[in-house]
């Protein structure tokens, strides 16, 4: 994210029941709106969520989905389904830098363009971006986020007792997630995604969650990926 980038991630390797449709978009005021440092010894965090069963995207509508179950969660503490979830898609297509919106066309999108629909309908005062995994932990300080990363054919198989994901086969195109924690003792961050309840494991109650090791995390997100906290 510190070079302004716009490109289409094509999904290469369709599934007939996990979506994808998360591209870059990076643009370089970013580099102003970076994370702050908010405390010098973080601790682990994960937020609750009013939606304890994850939603399920049908479209390439991950980043609207995955704001959604980011807003669904405290300190905002909404309840988008997925319906609210596909409209933030749909107005995200009609401002991202991308060909064609949804509907009628399935263009995917992109987490800033997202974002930015958030703050004009005015559930989100600001928001903010990392650029190491410091700057995650960081923002976990005060609420969850969005990334936006190279979805794995690994990644489709979280470890049915830990969620552990690994970035195993071929990168099937882009996803857009929730980040909805961070375990500071196991260094895992957790995450959630919009494929249903059943996808991964149910963590402190709440379904569709997985987790990376930090090694991991930091590789993925700022390879091709990005992540953004937004502020209540």
């Amino acid at each position: 994210m510190t070079n302004p980038r716009v490109e289409v991630i094509p999904v290469s390797i369709a599934h007939p029941t996990h979506p994808l449709g998360r591209h870059i978009n990076w643009d370089q005021r970013s580099k102003a709106r970076r994370v702050t440092r908010i405390v010098t010894d973080p601790t682990s965090h994960f937020y609750t969520a009013t939606n304890r069963n994850a939603l399920t995207q049908r479209y390439g509508s991950c980043t609207g989905h995955s704001l959604a179950q980011c807003l669904n969660s405290s300190p905002f503490n909404h309840s988008f389904d997925d319906v609210a979830a596909e409209d933030f898609y749909s107005r995200a297509t009609r401002i991202d830098p991308f060909e064609g919106a949804w509907p009628p066309d399935d263009t995917g999108s992109d987490g800033l363009s997202v974002m930015k629909v958030a703050k004009s309908l005015g559930y989100v005062s600001s928001y903010n971006h990392c650029f190491n995994l410091d700057d995650v932990i960081q923002g976990l300080q005060s609420g969850p986020g969005i990334a936006g990363i190279n979805w794995f054919e690994g990644f489709d198989a979280p470890d049915p007792k830990t969620g552990i994901v690994m970035p195993s086969g071929r990168v099937r195109g882009g996803h857009q997630i929730t980040i909805q924690g961070c375990d500071l003792e196991e260094c895992l961050l957790w995450f959630r995604t919009s494929y249903g309840p059943t996808f991964g494991v149910t963590h402190r109650g709440l379904s569709g969650c997985f987790c990376m090791n930090f090694a991991t995390a930091q590789a993925i997100l700022f390879t091709d990926g990005d992540a953004t906290f937004p502020r209540k």
